[in-house]
């Protein structure tokens, strides 16, 4: 979602930033949405900017840039995040479930639609879970979680008859999410981002595991 607003008049990435696409695919588009990342992590914030937090999202500090790497605008990411949701006390949450988070995620953005469309740049992951992303920060670029056997990318495990035969909670009735490799029948338990920035540094071969950060497995606005 683009907030265009906030610091409209800033065209140029700050010193020690750089831009990083959000996705694979991203890096061969003319005009790109990247999510602003500091090489040299801030001991408070580390390599990404967040701007706020809420009780299911991150909202990042983001950009439009061209093939040239010039800022066209600001933008605000909007990562689905459970991990606030998973860290309360199972009272506080008994009628929530990624079923019931997805839903609301996308009525949201449907009414982010209908408040201000002009503004909203749309992903296409408003209302599907794109693969885990990891950032591979010394090359600036989107990495991919895959299995080096296969060479299959990992992704959400959503087949509910797969976890259940692992002894692994149900995805439409909980707040847990693992990540697998499609149609190998392997799980690997995380839940919320550490999970999925946990296994993506195992997974990912010929990266060092400090030079990573997870951008997110959820649903993105």
């Amino acid at each position: 979602m683009s907030s265009p607003g906030t610091t409209r008049g800033i065209k140029r990435l700050p010193e020690g930033y750089i831009a990083v696409p959000i996705t694979d695919e991203q890096k061969l588009s003319v005009l790109k949405i990247c999510i602003l990342v500091r090489p040299e992590p801030d001991p408070a914030g580390g390599h990404l900017i967040v701007l706020r937090n809420t009780v299911d999202a991150k909202i990042f500090l983001g950009c439009i840039v061209d093939a040239s790497a010039q800022v066209l605008d600001w933008l605000e990411l909007w990562m689905q995040n459970n991990t606030t949701l998973i860290n309360t006390p199972s009272a506080s949450r008994l009628n929530l479930s990624n079923a019931v988070l997805d839903d609301r995620w996308y009525k949201q953005f449907l009414a982010f639609e209908q408040l201000n469309s002009p503004v909203i740049v749309k992903t296409g992951m408003e209302n599907s879970n794109p693969l885990p992303t990891l950032i591979d920060i010394s090359a600036g670029c989107p990495v991919h979680p895959i299995d080096p056997e296969s060479g299959t990318p990992w992704k959400l495990c959503t087949d509910e008859d797969l976890l259940q035969q692992k002894g692994l909670a149900c995805y439409s009735s909980s707040l847990h999410r693992y990540l697998h490799v499609p149609p190998l029948v392997v799980v690997a338990v995380g839940a919320g981002v550490e999970g999925v920035a946990l296994f993506g540094k195992l997974l990912t071969q010929g990266l060092s595991v400090n030079n990573i950060s997870i951008v997110g497995d959820g649903n993105s606005i």
